[in-house]
């Protein structure tokens, strides 16, 4: 019985501890087995594990895999005069003791790297690990770890608030001036050689004549149609013009400054000069047989149609459509993602 040895804690400073209650329990257990009894296959009489003959018979005990064979050699030979028994039992306590003597060091290195949460101690993840990687550093204490935050997704760095005459100057270079065979109205570029305009200042024409106010007046025609949403693209050799910004009518807020430009009666009463400016504001998002419009207060007039509907930012949020008859102030536009989808094929 162990009945002076206080428990361990299992920690690191255990060790000497450790290894004196190993060997006390390989001590034990040797005297244990040398203790042992074994019974002879002769006579059948008990003898100790650790003898090397029977007591009774005088029969001697090989400590290899079986007993020697029987036969009378054995007893006749003189066993006290022979050296190689004794040497043979110390060798085999010797190796018994090695070996349990090991086996207690590593389970007692087993306890100590495994460890229990003692007093004053911290779990095993509370400490660093060594710089090689061999196992934790004692005595330096290091915060749990965490997870790394989300990086965020790259977004396109949105325009500072303008003027109204800096946002005007910013869009006014896209702007352009449409003739089909069946009207006239206003377009603005959206992508270099492509200028989007409403499908119904097109009309069934393909042919199409579009003029800048820096340029002359350049060909195109018409790759794309849509009369449920009156969006039409038309194609250009120039690709020298700017294309407009696309915002987005969701961040619009009701009460917002909008701008409308376009060529109003410019096939009328022989007007000319530049495209003309209406401001008001934005009211809300509008369903027109089932389709989406955007409802400003900015006015609207013959030749207004396919122009852009901007923000202070210089950002198109719209593609100027119509009016309602006998109303006043309201007018809607095209908005500015169903402008984006008609040109996802170009």
């Amino acid at each position: 019985m162990n009945r002076g040895l206080p428990k361990s804690d299992g920690s690191l400073s255990e060790l000497p501890y450790l290894l004196v209650h190993s060997l006390h329990a390989a001590a034990a257990a040797c005297v244990k087995i040398c203790s042992s009894m074994k019974s002879c296959p002769r006579c059948g009489s008990q003898s100790s594990i650790g003898d090397l003959k029977c007591a009774v018979c005088a029969r001697p005990f090989s400590w290899g895999s079986s007993f020697v064979p029987d036969d009378t050699s054995y007893v006749a030979r003189d066993i006290k005069s022979s050296s190689k028994p004794k040497r043979g039992r110390r060798s085999l306590l010797a190796g018994l003791g090695v070996g349990i003597v090991g086996l207690g060091l590593l389970v007692a290195l087993g306890v100590s790297s495994r460890g229990s949460a003692g007093p004053g101690s911290l779990p095993p993840t509370a400490y660093p690990r060594a710089a090689n990687g061999s196992g934790p550093v004692r005595g330096v204490a290091v915060a749990s770890p965490t997870a790394l935050p989300p990086v965020p997704s790259p977004t396109v760095t949105p325009l500072p608030a303008l003027t109204e005459p800096q946002a005007v100057e910013r869009i006014l270079p896209s702007v352009v001036f449409v003739s089909a065979a069946d009207g006239t109205g206003t377009g603005f570029v959206v992508k270099p050689g492509l200028v989007a305009t409403n499908r119904h200042v097109v009309g069934t024409s393909t042919a199409i004549t579009i003029r800048s106010e820096t340029g002359p007046n350049l060909r195109g025609r018409v790759v794309y149609r849509s009369a449920s949403e009156d969006i039409a693209l038309v194609s250009f050799d120039d690709r020298s013009l700017p294309a407009a910004r696309l915002g987005q009518t969701a961040v619009l807020k009701a009460g917002e400054v909008v701008i409308a430009i376009g060529y109003p009666y410019s096939s009328r009463n022989g007007m000319q000069g530049g495209p003309t400016i209406s401001r008001g504001l934005f009211s809300s998002m509008r369903l027109l047989n089932g389709i989406p419009y955007l409802q400003s207060g900015a006015t609207l007039n013959p030749g207004n149609s396919g122009g852009p509907l901007i923000t202070l930012k210089g950002e198109v949020v719209g593609m100027n459509t119509l009016g309602m008859r006998d109303a006043d102030g309201i007018f809607f536009a095209v908005p500015s993602e169903s402008i984006a989808v008609a040109m996802e094929s170009f």
